[in-house]
């Protein structure tokens, strides 16, 4: 039987190419004959090809015609198979075959409930951020005023804080050009 099958097989295959072949052959001749031009014969190959590869798509696989798919209006049911982990206690795997469908109902104390209400009326603490009036770049051996466009471009790995200008000028720092030495 699976012999049979495997040289019928062949055979379409074997009966599709010659046809493809044929094919070839004929859009030469068309072409000679009618002396088409690149236009006519592109045409005349493309109408051709797609004639042939609908040939050979039903001679190689008759199933698609002769075996339609058929829907079933209704659903499909499988059978689920759960693995499900016991407490760290007992840790062992159970297979479950059926689903399991428990109902988990906790009450929440009255207690715990008053201390969420208790943690939203509470105010933050406001934290205490230092706020410094020249940042400088020891990659550049520059210093900006806190509120410059360049100051805030500055990586926070080669940054210096001061509040003054003096410590910057000990170390050699030079003043930013934009937002220090600005003359307006």
């Amino acid at each position: 039987m699976e012999n049979e099958a495997s040289t019928n097989k062949v055979l379409k295959i074997l009966i599709a190419i010659t046809v493809g072949l044929m094919v070839i052959a004929l859009a030469l001749l068309m072409s000679i004959a009618f002396q088409f031009g690149i236009v006519g014969n592109l045409v005349t190959s493309w109408i051709l090809t797609t004639a042939y590869a609908l040939f050979a798509f039903f001679l190689i696989d008759p199933k698609v015609i002769f075996n339609p798919v058929r829907f079933v209006d209704r659903p499909v049911i499988q059978e689920v198979i759960r693995e499900i982990q016991v407490p760290m206690e007992n840790r062992t795997i159970e297979v479950v075959d059926r689903p399991v469908i428990q109902e988990v109902i906790r009450e929440v104390p009255v207690e715990i409930e008053k201390e969420v209400i208790r943690y939203i009326e509470r105010k933050h603490k406001k934290l205490n951020i230092p706020h410094f009036e020249f940042i400088g770049s020891t990659q550049t051996k520059t210093y900006h005023r806190r509120t410059c466009k360049f100051s805030k471009m500055l990586k926070n790995k080669y940054k210096l804080h001061s509040n003054t200008k003096a410590m910057f000028k000990r170390k050699h720092y030079h003043a930013c050009k934009a937002c220090i030495n600005n003359k307006k």
